[in-house]
């Protein structure tokens, strides 16, 4: 009953404990009486690891820990986002539950943007303290996304040329696990999404002891404020591309059309007094229609 306890979200280290094919039974009846109501299922995951001999050192008992520790064994980390293959809220809000004071050793964050991700990456440089540089990919092809070797390529050229010795990864795309695997001199810290990662990339990362956690565990409610913003952005620029109309193009248009003549002079004229207090928005049903009011 302890195992269909902890058969919903896990972290690195539990996935850890529960991947090596034992016999539990025996190590669970050592702990069981030591375990207490709150995080019952974490303590009893975290002790079977430790006894059997999964992770000699001490277990860290949320996403924050590992990340810290992570950080805190290196000397220089970048932060480099596949932008198409993670979500922007949950990832925003992640760094910002983070103790930013921890943090320092992390030069920078590398967002690779790829036309069709969320709209909202370019937008996460207001609304977190570590510098962050922005990279929007633009396609060759419509149907093929080149953000993966653009990742790949960048983090070589920060390990070889700029020094960084460790990566945390934001991607739960499988691809990248050829990266990881040719660069086995380099450290990597992944974060990745429960229903975008494949059970093949987890258990890769697991039996090659990469750390990883699960984005979409953290505190969501840290995001809501760049949510807000960004349906702001996205109404305004849509409202612009559906309903932009310059009113001078438009009534020579219209002049065009009735061959009536008007001085520029007169044109101004008509404009301020007849045509802007005239420009009604009408919204039925949800639909936006423009109408013209004048007398």
């Amino acid at each position: 009953h302890y195992i269909t306890f902890v058969g919903e979200k896990m972290n690195y280290e539990e996935h850890k404990a529960l991947s090596n094919k034992i016999d539990l039974s025996s190590v669970i009846s050592q702990i069981e009486g030591e375990t207490t109501y709150r995080g019952a299922h974490y303590e009893i995951v975290s002790k079977v690891a430790y006894l059997i001999g999964v992770q000699k050192n001490i277990f860290e008992k949320d996403n924050n820990s590992l990340i810290y520790k992570f950080i805190e064994k290196s000397e220089k980390t970048v932060f480099i986002v596949d932008c198409e293959n993670s979500d922007p809220y949950a990832l925003c809000a992640a760094i910002r539950n983070l103790d930013q004071s921890k943090l320092s050793k992390i030069e920078k964050i590398i967002l690779y943007d790829d036309v069709h991700a969320a709209s909202a990456w370019e937008m996460l440089v207001q609304y977190i303290d570590i510098p962050v540089e922005y990279i929007r990919i633009e396609r060759l092809k419509d149907n093929k996304s080149l953000s993966d070797i653009k990742v790949a390529a960048r983090t070589c050229i920060e390990f070889y040329k700029n020094g960084a010795e460790s990566f945390v990864l934001a991607s739960s795309d499988s691809d990248y696990w050829g990266l990881i695997e040719e660069l086995p001199e380099a450290k990597f810290f992944v974060m990745i999404e429960h229903e975008k990662s494949s059970h093949a990339l987890k258990q890769a990362l697991l039996s090659h002891d990469i750390p990883f956690c699960h984005i979409d565990d953290f505190y969501t409610g840290g995001a809501e404020d760049i949510k807000e913003d960004a349906i702001k952005r996205e109404f305004t620029r849509l409202l612009s591309d559906a309903l932009e109309l310059n009113l001078h193009s438009a009534l020579d248009e219209v002049l065009e059309h009735t061959r009536i003549f008007m001085t520029e002079s007169e044109k101004g004229n008509y404009i301020k007094r007849h045509v802007r207090p005239s420009i009604l928005m009408d919204i039925e049903d949800d639909n936006v229609r423009l109408r013209y009011a004048g007398k």
